[in-house]
């Protein structure tokens, strides 16, 4: 990774460009596809396909190759009138005196357009730019720590966030169940 980040921002020593040749990378190397449920990171390298959690988390994991701080996110994109999500992941970079700057690669390979100004060019409105369609569930990896050592943590695959543990069984219990529903908007204010 650290090799492929290096050759990627070929000596730039400006962070924002740095991130911007990673961006650009990218969405020239992959191509995007449905969410998958694979997290090997480095399959979408070798495949040149990868879904929104795949394009975030290799964006971090090369800008912080380079000594760009960056963190993965997690939520769901909303369609205006729709009631419900789909589940999406999308990157932030850290610049000193700016802060967290968002960047989803996914969407800015532009085969999945969302309410953005149609005059707009996805790929370098979503460098630096986010649609406001969007809920955010998580930033970074929040790992938890169970709440008993002898518990049964159970860690879900089907909701987009980034915590270690969703649900938790502990004590004499002989069995439990859990049902996880997508997410539903019930009123907009």
């Amino acid at each position: 990774m650290l090799k492929l980040a290096r050759s990627v921002v070929a000596g730039e020593r400006n962070p924002y460009r740095q991130a911007r040749a990673l961006y650009e990378y990218l969405l020239t190397r992959l191509e995007p596809v449905p969410p998958t449920g694979d997290r090997d990171p480095l399959r979408p390298l070798e495949t040149r396909r990868a879904d929104a959690y795949s394009y975030a988390v290799l964006f971090c994991a090369l800008a912080r190759a380079v000594g760009v701080p960056a963190r993965p996110v997690a939520g769901y994109l909303m369609e205006r009138g729709e009631s419900s999500g789909i589940r999406h992941y999308w990157a932030e970079f850290f610049l000193e005196t700016v802060g967290w700057i968002p960047v989803d690669p996914f969407l800015g390979e532009g085969r999945i357009r969302v309410s953005i100004p149609p005059e707009a060019n996805p790929r370098s409105y979503y460098f630096g730019s986010l649609d406001f369609d969007r809920l955010t569930l998580s930033k970074g990896l929040i790992e938890l720590n169970p709440m008993d050592p002898q518990g049964r943590a159970v860690r879900r695959a089907d909701i987009p966030s980034l915590q270690s543990v969703h649900e938790e069984a502990a004590g004499g219990l002989a069995s439990y169940s859990a049902y996880w529903s997508g997410l539903r908007v019930t009123g907009t204010y």
